[in-house]
């Protein structure tokens, strides 16, 4: 195996990046990837081909494909038969996975619904109509409304009890954790200077993506520390407390989130990462359409079929 080819920052993580992942990714040797069962879900927008589309991982093939406008991270797995997704922009629709039929709507937005979360019981959703709502899934009653103070562009699920919610900096640079069963406020973070466009949790942590930098928090949203200037544009949680990011439309970044320390980077033409669960190995789309699995220690690019849409990648989820 060789690494020439990637460009490492930090000498001595590298030494622990090594040690982390080359066993595993030993373990992976067959030329093409056996991930049994496991789907990865794409969602396509700014085109006429607006679409939610589902692959087999372990044959590339396509299981579904729901035409759909559906805006930025506003889709989400609810269980193994059903994906929840923005319908028509300000209805929730839950689809089949096996079929893309439309199973049922939510109604009760008034504006572009642009991200959602589940815990497979309830639904949470943020919109452009400045509120978090959430969902019982199968009365589909909504439950509570958060009235936020500008655009909501990312909410995650800490745990089954907390939400963390994040939106446009320009106007509220305030990060909110919410109790899951009525939308009290449990705690708040008001350090970034620009639009917080994702989050990821951990068992330890909670990291806020913005526009100006990455803060990693512990759960009561309180700073731990700040690192990699510049526009985020999607995350992934990868092993070992390894943090990947993109940077614009190129640049992939790997951190230690133990130390914020840069590892490496990478010049790969993204719009969109996801971990796909094998060490080492990311899911990968791009403005034009195309997906591929991308390793970050070899820097192979194994592309994905691709389809009939057009339109930027613009969220994927592993399941």
């Amino acid at each position: 195996m060789k690494f020439e080819d990637v460009t490492f920052v930090n000498t001595t993580v590298t030494t622990t990046l090594f040690a982390l992942l080359t066993d595993k990714l030993r373990q992976h040797k067959q030329p093409n990837l056996v991930l049994g069962n496991q789907r990865i879900f794409f969602n396509f927008s700014g085109s006429l081909n607006d679409a939610v589309i589902v692959y087999n991982m372990n044959t590339s093939e396509v299981i579904s494909a729901t035409k759909i406008l559906c805006a930025g991270d506003a889709f989400a797995i609810v269980n193994e038969t059903t994906f929840a997704a923005s319908n028509q922009g300000n209805k929730i629709g839950l689809y089949s996975i096996a079929t893309g039929e439309l199973i049922k709507e939510l109604p009760g937005h008034t504006s572009s619904i642009y991200t959602l979360a589940t815990d497979g019981r309830y639904l949470y959703s943020g919109s452009y109509d400045y509120s978090v709502r959430a969902w019982n899934l199968d009365s589909g009653a909504q439950l509570w409304r958060f009235d936020f103070k500008t655009y909501v562009y990312t909410i995650k699920l800490l745990d089954s009890n907390r939400l963390i919610v994040g939106g446009d900096g320009q106007q509220s640079n305030t990060v909110y954790m919410l109790n899951t069963k009525d939308g009290t406020i449990l705690h708040t973070a008001s350090d970034h200077t620009r639009l917080v466009y994702q989050i990821e949790c951990t068992k330890d942590y909670v990291i806020t993506l913005g526009f100006d930098c990455v803060i990693m928090r512990n759960h009561k949203l309180e700073k731990i520390r700040s690192f990699s200037k510049g526009d985020h544009i999607s995350s992934t949680i990868m092993e070992n407390d390894i943090l990947a990011v993109n940077h614009g439309e190129k640049i992939i970044g790997l951190f230690d989130l133990n130390t914020g320390e840069q590892i490496s980077k990478h010049d790969v033409i993204v719009s969109r990462i996801a971990y796909c669960g094998v060490p080492g190995m990311l899911v990968i789309g791009r403005n034009d359409g195309s997906m591929a699995f991308y390793n970050v220690i070899t820097k192979r690019i194994q592309e994905l079929p691709k389809t009939r849409f057009s339109g930027a990648v613009r969220a994927i989820k592993v399941v």
